[in-house]
């Protein structure tokens, strides 16, 4: 998980972060929104967006955004 700290320019009170996955070597998932099922968060769609890999595996970035209450 990788945190951003506010910028000057933008809107204040909100808390955003990334989250990363890794998937196998032997396919590469396009940029593209993903539902995806978890047992205690249940469905959800999560947009993922491939930023490296290699023939070991792919690294996948999902950005959160959402005000802090």
């Amino acid at each position: 998980m990788k945190g951003y700290p506010s910028g000057p320019n933008e809107q204040g009170g909100m808390e955003r972060f990334s989250i990363f996955f890794t998937g196998p070597g032997d396919i590469k998932l396009p940029q593209h929104v993903y539902q995806l099922d978890h047992e205690r968060m249940g469905e959800f769609e999560i947009f993922l967006v491939p930023v490296s890999g290699d023939a070991k595996g792919f690294r996948y970035e999902a950005v959160f955004n959402y005000f802090k209450k």
